[in-house]
């Protein structure tokens, strides 16, 4: 009998070692469960996160589009001001050479009038 009651208390020990084997195993099951589900979210935001950086990339390729056309229209306007300049200078040339034609021609009205007073003084 002794011997079988120490198979028994034997029994009941490994019985209750299995039952806390059993416990952890629960508990490590649900451990994973919850790594298993935070890798899901995590997933789910890297995925978000990924979306994010190609729609980013595509704005950034659209605006470097938007700074060409910039740079484009900037050069354009440039030159277009150099145009302008040029031409502005060739007007001013102009105008010195009207004003210069001016005070000559003003200056012969004047010795003309001079001329005419001297000979209506002389008539």
């Amino acid at each position: 009998r002794s011997e079988a009651e120490a198979l028994d208390a034997s029994l009941d020990a490994r019985r209750e070692t299995v039952g806390v084997l059993d416990v952890t195993a629960g508990q490590r099951r649900n451990e994973v469960a919850e790594l298993e589900e935070s890798v899901c979210w995590k997933r789910s935001e890297l995925e978000k996160l990924d979306a994010t950086l190609a729609d980013s990339d595509v704005i950034m390729d659209e605006r470097r589009q938007a700074v060409g056309l910039l740079d484009e229209t900037l050069f354009a306007r440039r030159a277009e001001v150099a145009d302008l300049d040029t031409t502005l200078d060739a007007r001013r040339e102009a105008v010195g050479f009207l004003d210069k034609t001016v005070d000559e021609t003003r200056s012969r009205v004047n010795a003309q009038r001079k001329e005419l007073e001297e000979a209506e003084q002389e008539v």
